[in-house]
């Protein structure tokens, strides 16, 4: 079956120095899988690539068998493809509820659909729901980046990316979080890519890929990640 989402030997410069070297990656529609590597690994640059933030130097990337290299972003979200940064963008603002509606509105979700999602991410941080009519500038790390993946959700992805979701959190707040995406995708079968430092990301996904310096050194499903020792190798090096 063909994936979902591709990439075919993928090259990416910053001036002269690649931060992606040829990599090669496939997301099967409905599944999560993990990006896994230590910082500046190029982990974000992939995703970023991925959703047109960054044009490629070579290779390809492919949405449902469509050429999408280099898509304007903006086209690239009517298509589907959601992209959560780092570092839990909110609009302090605007109260909790209107950043998660944010969501809906830039890819113009009808009010019904709107309301379902709402429902979905209430349901998923039930903390957000306790304060959705309190501005976000008042809430806490763990909770803005709650409300960062809930508005990636209102957009009514095909494809979620997130990049580095549990940057800078502490580890009950991360669990919660991670949680919180593998019920998503159990529940409505979106398909979802995460980039994490932490190994917590591949304990979600049913397949993974370690980058390393712009590479990628090692792909498989859980089970084999998790015991194989390049995982280990590349965190003691790097981490």
């Amino acid at each position: 079956m063909e994936p979902l989402l591709s990439v075919r030997s993928l090259w990416v410069y910053y001036s002269s120095n690649p931060a992606l070297r040829g990599v090669d990656i496939e997301v099967p529609e409905g599944g999560v899988v993990a990006i896994i590597g230590p910082n500046g690994s190029g982990k974000s640059t992939l995703l970023k690539s991925i959703i047109g933030y960054v044009k490629p130097s070579r290779g390809r990337v492919f949405f449902r068998g469509r050429d999408i290299t280099g898509l304007d972003p903006s086209k690239a979200l009517r298509m589907g493809i959601v992209y959560v940064p780092e570092r839990r963008r909110v609009f302090p603002e605007l109260s909790v509820e209107k950043n998660l509606l944010i969501g809906s509105y830039i890819r113009g979700v009808d009010k019904r659909r709107s309301r379902e999602l709402l429902d979905l991410v209430y349901s998923l941080f039930p903390n957000l729901r306790v304060k959705r009519s309190k501005s976000a500038a008042v809430l806490s790390g763990g909770e803005a980046q709650m409300v960062a993946v809930g508005r990636g959700i209102m957009s009514d992805p095909e494809v979620l990316l997130l990049d580095e979701p549990s940057l800078g959190l502490a580890p009950r707040i991360v669990a919660s979080i991670y949680d919180a995406v593998s019920r998503l995708n159990r529940s409505s079968g979106v398909t979802i890519v995460v980039a994490d430092q932490m190994l917590r990301a591949l304990e979600i996904s049913s397949h993974g890929y370690v980058i390393s310096n712009g590479v990628v050194i090692e792909h498989g499903d859980r089970e084999y990640l998790m015991r194989h020792k390049t995982i280990v190798d590349v965190y003691f090096k790097y981490s």
